[in-house]
């Protein structure tokens, strides 16, 4: 079993260090979990399949190849996606930002949309960022707020 979040890690730092013929089957394999759709269920450790999304749309930031390759099908598949808690709305406003999709309306629907579940105390709500096939969930506050300004400072 493979975290197909963790192998566009693996591809981010294979393409890094120039090495990305050694990764071609894990190139194959990301390729296949986001054209089939197996993210939209989240992956072995990530609770979202925006994270898994979020992950390859870095890789599409810094590597021709893969802009090449993954973009159009990110690009479908972040804006067919609904999006619900805190870090499925900053993950999908930092795949936009990291695609350099400008759609003012959307970017500004998804701040607004951060921004109404700030708390008081200046944080978000407490999300999941990872988990594990025993569905016990980690995250909170301060990994939701990092998120989340992160998407906000983006804009």
């Amino acid at each position: 079993m493979y975290d197909a979040a963790a192998c566009v890690n693996v591809l981010i730092l294979a393409y890094r260090l120039k090495q990305e013929e050694k990764v071609r089957d894990t190139e194959d394999y990301v390729s296949d979990w986001l054209i089939s759709g197996k993210w939209k269920n989240g992956t072995l450790y990530y609770p979202t399949g925006l994270a898994f999304l979020y992950f390859l749309s870095v890789l599409i930031k810094s590597n021709k190849k893969a802009r090449a390759r993954f973009e159009s099908h990110v690009l479908k598949s972040v804006k067919d996606c609904s999006v619900k808690f805190p870090l499925d709305f900053a993950f999908k406003k930092l795949i936009l930002d990291n695609l350099q999709v400008e759609e003012p309306n959307d970017a500004r629907k998804l701040e607004k949309e951060l921004l109404n579940m700030q708390k008081e105390d200046g944080s978000w709500p407490a999300d999941a960022a990872w988990w594990h096939k025993d569905k016990v969930y980690w995250g909170g506050e301060g990994i939701s707020t990092i998120f989340a300004l992160a998407a906000l400072i983006s804009s």
